[in-house]
């Protein structure tokens, strides 16, 4: 039996002129219950006050709209939080907006067609009910120290498809861990923990063994990344020094602090280098070019991206127009 599944999602906005925007076999449209809010204010959620006794409380711009299938129509809340996850994946990879989703409950929920369980900001209906924008009262996630919203307007659309496609190219479980790290570190409350996941998502993606791990994933990710070599140079050391910091942080010793105050400041260049790392990767998987940590090296010397000069792929690690804000103390 067909599942609808709705649930407010955080880290992206939708321009004015936008009431809803495809993604994929889902939707992402305007909560009613936010009494219509349509403004570009980059925060998740609007305030709305139910009467004019009451004090306002927070409610969720935005909401996710997907299906599931269930053969005995009963759905468990993890279930519709992990195809929720693989659907949101384009907004991560296509954005720099810090895209949050409500915690999975351990709970399972019984339907039949046309009926219709809420727990807290889970709405599960039974059937197919896609047509209809249905409300949810209930508060988008918010991290505790803000959030990176990214607004987005019409010309994203078409690239928002292109990564939809993308995702669904053969294979993609070869790089299951590294994308399952890079979106886990989005729900991390604390810098360094966001900063280790990314760090060994990289390791996944470019180190084979551990040989020379710090010296291999840094070589490789500039090289794949970068065609300047002033810039290349740049980049690998900055994940030479994460890495630096993140044996610091799992080892102990007395570089603790620093390599915690290291994480704070740049960690958001580290989650960028990581999800160029994951399109690039994916991009060669759907043209037929596997590149697993072995093959790697061979693919550099016989690409020709080994030379400084080479030209890399127009626009191939771009991210979608929209406009980014850093938000802090939303509500």
């Amino acid at each position: 039996m067909d599942i609808t599944v709705t649930v407010p999602l955080s880290g992206i906005g939708l321009a004015p002129e936008l009431a809803e925007i495809a993604l994929g076999e889902a939707v992402i449209y305007r909560n009613a219950a936010a009494g219509g809010d349509t403004s570009m204010a980059p925060g998740p959620n609007a305030r709305v006050a139910p009467d004019a006794q009451s004090r306002s409380r927070p409610v969720a711009r935005l909401l996710l709209q997907f299906m599931i299938d269930s053969p005995d129509g009963s759905a468990a809340v993890a279930s519709a939080l992990q195809a929720a996850e693989k659907l949101v994946l384009p907004l991560r990879l296509g954005t720099d907006g810090q895209v949050l989703l409500p915690p999975s409950l351990p709970w399972a929920v019984a339907l039949s067609p046309g009926s219709q369980v809420q727990l807290l900001p889970w709405l599960f209906r039974g059937g197919n009910q896609m047509a209809e924008r249905v409300a949810v009262d209930a508060a988008a996630p918010l991290p505790v120290t803000g959030i990176i919203s990214c607004v987005l307007d019409g010309t994203d659309t078409g690239h928002l498809s292109q990564l939809v496609a993308l995702l669904a190219s053969p294979g993609l479980d070869t790089f299951e861990v590294p994308l399952g790290l890079f979106s886990g570190s989005y729900y991390r409350t604390r810098p360094v923990d966001s900063g280790i996941d990314l760090v060994v998502a990289l390791e996944a993606m470019f180190s084979e063994g551990a040989e020379s791990i710090a010296y291999k994933i840094a070589f490789r990710a500039a090289c794949v990344l970068e065609t300047n070599g002033q810039e290349r140079y740049k980049l690998f050391r900055v994940i030479k020094t994460a890495y630096t910091h993140r044996n610091a942080l799992v080892h102990g010793g007395s570089a603790r602090p620093k390599a915690a105050d290291w994480f704070a400041s740049n960690g958001d260049q580290l989650r960028g280098i990581t999800r160029r790392s994951l399109l690039f990767l994916i991009r060669r998987l759907r043209d037929g070019v596997k590149l697993t940590p072995e093959k790697i090296d061979r693919w550099l010397f016989a690409s020709g991206r080994m030379d400084a000069e080479a030209e890399a792929g127009s626009g191939e690690d771009s991210t979608l127009a929209g406009k980014c804000f850093d938000v802090y103390g939303l509500g």
